[in-house]
Parts: C-alpha cells; sequence; structure tokens
C-alpha cells in the first residue's frame, strides 16, 4: 500500500475511532443525565484523550472536531459519520489484501473483491448527512498529508 492509501486508511480510522467513543460518551450521558448529556459526553471524550498524554498534541484538532459534533449534531450524526469513515477504512483493508501475493494472503483474492464492494456500498447508503462530513473530513485532510510528506520526505 503506497504512503497515501496508508494515510487515507489510518486518518479513516482514528477519525471513525474517535467519533465512536463520541457516540457512546453521548449514549452514557444519556443514561447518566438526560439534560446535560452533550456536555458530559464533551467532558468524556476530552478526559479520553487527555489520558493518552503524549498524543495530546497530535490529537488535539481532531478532538475539538468531535467535541464539537458531539456538542452540536444528534446522536444519529455522530453514528452515521462513525461509520462511514470506518467503512472507507475497510475499503481500503480490501484494497490492500488485493494487492497481496499469494504467499502473504489467507484468503483467495477474489474475496477482497466483495468485501470493496460491500464497504462502499453501505458507506453510501448511509444518511447523505453522514457521508456529507465524512467526506468533507477525509477531503480536508489530503493537504494534511500532503504537507507532512512535504515536510518529512
Amino acid at each position: 500500500m503506497s504512503g497515501f492509501w496508508a494515510w487515507v486508511a489510518g486518518w479513516g480510522f482514528v477519525v471513525g475511532k474517535l467519533a465512536s467513543c463520541s457516540a457512546v460518551a453521548l449514549t452514557f450521558g444519556y443514561y447518566l443525565s438526560p439534560d446535560c448529556a452533550r456536555y458530559l459526553a464533551a467532558g468524556a471524550v476530552i478526559a479520553f484523550v487527555a489520558l493518552n498524554y503524549f498524543g495530546i498534541e497530535k490529537t488535539a484538532g481532531a478532538t475539538k472536531i468531535i467535541v464539537a459534533v458531539v456538542l452540536l449534531a444528534d446522536l444519529r450524526a455522530a453514528i452515521g459519520f462513525s461509520s462511514f469513515t470506518v467503512l472507507l477504512y475497510y475499503a481500503v483493508t480490501n484494497i490492500s489484501a488485493y494487492t497481496l501475493t499469494g504467499q502473504e494472503r489467507l484468503y483467495g483474492r477474489n474475496l477482497a473483491v466483495p468485501g470493496l464492494l460491500g464497504c462502499l456500498a453501505l458507506a453510501f447508503t448511509l444518511p447523505v448527512a453522514s457521508v456529507g462530513i465524512g467526506s468533507a473530513v477525509m477531503l480536508a485532510g489530503i493537504p494534511v498529508y500532503l504537507l507532512q510528506r512535504r515536510r518529512f520526505p
């Protein structure tokens, strides 16, 4: 897998997982106190990132985006956004699996094709808002990747 596609897969995975954590935090917030669930969820996400002391600088920007999504969007939007980015990650994983040699693969190459098509079909049949937000975040990350590639060839 080339550097760009590896980066896209990693970005999709990280963003999807952060959105998943936000959705779970929001769900627990509704169980604990329905009146202030979004504030509890935002606090939980901030605490989750703060526990990873060495990763705070790298994830601070993503955390701000996720906290904004939790505070401004409803739970369905967070789940859809998370689902879209994770499905894109799995689509890239299937592309990568297709490129493996016969000795490197566990299953036949033919299994990667329906896996890729299934991931893309599921990703793009999500609500339009989920696809739009997920696509915007992924597209916004491309300039970041290109700048990092220039700085660290």
